[in-house]
């Protein structure tokens, strides 16, 4: 019998003229069975915003704080099932040398209160940086899933501390002390 069937543009037939629809992927089945014509699964980008900025911010906090300005992203679900994943990244600097401190995502589901997503009640954000001299500029990133579980908007947004009340903690610094970049991406996906 037929096994694998090679047609006139290139198409794959599987056990003769199946060349399975328009999306599929052809999977393993195991090893004593055929290869099957299956739907791909997940993965599938469904939307991405964006923010991005040129700003100095900075605080002396040792509790976390909004970094200010304009810098988050909303973004409405299109189904409860998908998951968002979303990505920061930055500069920081201290000004007090071997001082530094903390940033992390908080995020609001339709307009409610900003929780942070780290929750396992530690103080330490989602990442620590430290300045080993004064202005020492050092990049970060973050990068964290949201099983949001909802299709009502979520507001996401970086927040950061001090590691120490006698250090001012700075986030969007460059080189030369002039601004740097911040941002942030969600981006929903199947699972």
């Amino acid at each position: 019998s037929e096994r694998l069937r090679l047609a006139s543009a290139g198409q794959l037939g599987i056990g003769g003229a199946n060349y399975g629809t328009d999306g599929q992927v052809l999977t393993s089945t195991g090893a004593s069975s055929a290869p099957a014509w299956e739907a791909a699964a997940g993965g599938k980008i469904l939307q991405v915003k964006h923010f991005m900025e040129f700003a100095h911010r900075s605080t002396t906090s040792n509790t976390f704080v909004s970094i200010g300005g304009a810098a988050g992203v909303t973004i409405t679900p299109t189904v409860s099932t998908s998951n968002i994943l979303v990505f920061a990244r930055g500069c920081s600097s201290s000004q007090t040398a071997n001082r530094g401190g903390c940033l992390t995502i908080y995020r609001s589901v339709d307009s409610g209160t900003y929780a942070d997503m780290r929750t396992d009640g530690n103080n330490g954000g989602l990442i620590s940086v430290q300045s080993v001299s004064v202005n020492d500029i050092v990049g970060w990133t973050i990068c964290v899933e949201d099983d949001h579980g909802t299709t009502d908007s979520i507001q996401y947004k970086i927040y950061f501390r001090s590691n120490n009340t006698d250090n001012s903690f700075q986030t969007g610094r460059a080189a030369g002390g002039s601004n740097g970049t911040t941002s942030l991406t969600a981006l929903e996906f199947e699972p």
